[in-house]
């Protein structure tokens, strides 16, 4: 029941697909192969949730002590930058 009244009470989801927020991704690292005064390059792996759906890309931040985030890139679909 609610402010609007009663209504049917059904199986949770009752065919939808209930989707979370994925959990985020693990095990950052950086590449020391790649890595030199100029350049970085990192790795992670996939969180432990993905939500409910797969996740197809990641959008990556940066911050340089300052606790404001700057967007690097979008669209990251490989678990390296």
């Amino acid at each position: 029941m609610n402010v609007y009244g009663d209504s049917v009470q059904v199986v949770s989801g009752d065919g939808a697909f209930i989707r979370d927020l994925p959990d985020p991704p693990l095990n950052l690292a950086n590449d020391p192969t790649t890595t030199s005064d100029t350049v970085i390059r990192f790795t992670f792996s996939e969180g432990a949730s993905n939500g409910g759906a797969a996740v197809t890309s990641y959008t990556i931040f940066y911050d340089q002590g300052s606790n404001t985030f700057v967007q690097l890139a979008s669209d990251v679909t490989n678990l390296f930058y």
